[in-house]
């Protein structure tokens, strides 16, 4: 191999190494998508048809049900956030508990039509996050209060093919 393809490797392996932590950084993902997923730790939820939030990972599993099946929930999030540090004049820039505490709900549905078709539907949140920071925060501009929410709405359907496959 010559120096210059290895360079060229070498380059691209670390490229697409620091391209993907970026990826990752933000920090404001929601996996609680269902009070019994939570409950497990999200193992198996791929597979696992005991409650209708999982169809919102996997449809497939819609076939699995053999009745009308609801599940709602909400999860509560109280999140300890605090940052220190001086601004370039001097001033403190510490606050306490910037991050305020929030419920996160969701619902699924889950209903088959015979033994081979289903449907579900979903409303779950993939995405939040909020600050308060109090008015006399050094900060300024910068501080004050920001929220983010997201709403996910997901109709699904599946069929059974075989026993193996749906």
């Amino acid at each position: 191999m010559s120096q210059k393809t290895l360079f060229t490797k070498s380059a691209l392996a670390v490229a697409v190494a620091l391209i993907s932590t970026q990826a990752w950084s933000a920090g404001f993902q929601l996996n609680e998508f269902s009070s019994s997923g939570l409950g497990r730790a999200y193992s198996g939820e791929g597979a696992i048809a005991d409650d209708a939030g999982n169809v919102s990972r996997n449809p497939a599993l819609i076939t699995m049900f053999d009745r009308p099946t609801f599940s709602a929930g909400a999860v509560y999030i109280d999140p300890d956030v605090n940052i220190s540090g001086t601004s370039p004049s001097g001033r403190s820039l510490k606050a306490d508990n910037i991050a305020p505490t929030a419920w996160v709900p969701n619902m699924h549905f889950v209903a088959p039509i015979n033994d081979q078709f289903g449907w579900g539907a979903s409303i779950t949140s993939n995405y939040g996050l909020a600050t308060e920071f109090n008015d006399t925060y050094a900060g300024g501009s910068v501080g004050g209060t920001t929220d983010l929410e997201t709403m996910n709405l997901n109709l699904s359907g599946a069929y059974r093919l075989n026993n193996a496959w749906s």
